[in-house]
């Protein structure tokens, strides 16, 4: 039986093929914050992050592309939700005119973004 990938994985496998493909992309610090112990250092991180513009919820990746910019917001292949940051920053993006992909993984977020570059080889 194989091992479903993590969302972090899946993610990860994401940002090879973005190098691969000379796409350009900003991810921002969101997912460091969600992982791994959280001691005293970590709430004064996040309190400077929030100070110099951080926000929770925002998608997990900017893609740079001709001419716009879309936004994708990793999950895994099954099952998990968006929160309610993530809805409110998905609204707001939209109302700026801004595509904002939930990608179930890898393979979902390569087809999202080979759909804005409509079959062409840009690199």
């Amino acid at each position: 039986m194989s091992k479903i990938p993590t969302e972090t994985q899946e993610q990860e496998a994401l940002v090879k093929w973005l190098d691969f493909k000379k796409i350009r992309y900003f991810a921002p610090p969101s997912s460091f914050f969600s992982h791994g112990k959280k001691d005293n250092r970590f709430w004064g991180m996040i309190a400077s992050m929030k100070n110099l513009g951080w926000s929770k919820g925002f998608p997990d990746l900017a893609i740079f592309l001709p001419g716009e910019v879309i936004f994708i917001e990793m999950k895994i292949r099954s099952g998990g939700k968006v929160s309610l940051e993530q809805e409110e920053w998905h609204k707001a993006l939209g109302i700026l005119d801004h595509t904002v992909y939930v990608a179930r993984g890898f393979d979902d977020a390569v087809q999202c973004i080979e759909q804005h570059l409509g079959g062409s080889t840009w690199q």
